[in-house]
């Protein structure tokens, strides 16, 4: 193990430090800005527009004001001025059988659109009759569909088309008129009574003790202005192609036999059954 050294040695004489130089800090320029590229806003996403499926229920209509029901009726009058009310006696009878109602008026717009297309099939060459026919049988099958929903909300049955008294009876004389003319005024005068109907029956269901009544007097009121709608627009089909004079004396010979028909036919709950003695 080694000891401390223990002799002396003369001591060398310090010699002064050399000041440290001074640091040289070179001059940096600063670092350029970023330049931030311009960002563009997202895109507004498009949502495509998908429609309903045929399983999807529609949604119950929002129940129009009774001044716009009063007015449906009087535009309907106004087109086709009908001879007859319906009798309470006939909307007690389709209140107590909402399975024959419902399904009698199913087929009636089904058999509505069908009668747009035929006419169509039947006049290629009338292009504002093609234009306005294909309109009214898209929204016929809409109120055909809006009717199915309602029937199989409530667990009621679709029967096959049966014959109608009422039809039969309303088309049974042409007159030996125009075919057309009769074709058109038939079918608005069918309009005009089907408002009027609508018409009574959103009033009796919706102080009847139905279940569901609302709902259903809604519904009503709804397709009453549509039917309005429908009767001026077979009016005025028939005005296009043929004098006013021919059109008002087709309509009178048709709504007089319309009142005799519904005197005629039996009360039932169909949508243009009887109204009765």
């Amino acid at each position: 193990m080694l000891g401390a050294v223990s002799a002396h040695t003369p001591a060398t004489p310090a010699r002064p430090a050399s000041p440290a130089p001074t640091a040289i800090v070179a001059s940096v320029p600063p670092a350029p800005a970023a330049i931030v590229a311009p960002v563009a806003p997202a895109p507004t996403a498009i949502v495509a527009s998908v429609p309903p499926t045929a399983e999807a229920a529609s949604p119950p209509p929002t129940t129009p004001t009774t001044a716009a029901v009063v007015i449906s009726l009087e535009v309907a009058r106004a087109s086709v001025p009908l001879r007859s009310g319906t009798s309470d006696r006939w909307c007690a009878v389709a209140l107590l059988d909402l399975q024959t109602l419902l399904d009698d008026h199913a087929q009636c717009e089904l058999k509505a659109a069908s009668s747009a297309l035929s006419l169509i099939a039947r006049n290629p060459e009338r292009e504002e009759l093609v234009h306005r026919m294909m309109a009214l049988a898209r929204e016929e099958l809409l109120h055909y569909r809006q009717v199915r929903d309602v029937m199989r909300r409530r667990g009621l049955q679709a029967r096959r088309p049966q014959r109608s008294p009422y039809l039969a009876g309303l088309t049974a004389s042409t007159g030996g008129g125009e075919p057309l003319l009769a074709a058109l005024v038939t079918c608005a005068v069918i309009e005009a009574r089907s408002c009027e109907r609508f018409v009574a029956l959103g009033a009796a269901l919706a102080t009847s003790a139905v279940p569901g009544g609302l709902e259903l007097s809604s519904l009503y009121a709804g397709l009453a202005r549509s039917e309005s709608g429908h009767a001026h627009v077979f009016v005025e089909l028939a005005e296009l192609y043929f004098s006013r004079e021919a059109v008002a004396r087709e309509l009178e010979r048709r709504v007089e036999s319309e009142a005799q028909v519904l005197t005629a036919i039996p009360v039932s709950a169909r949508m243009h059954g009887g109204n009765g003695p």
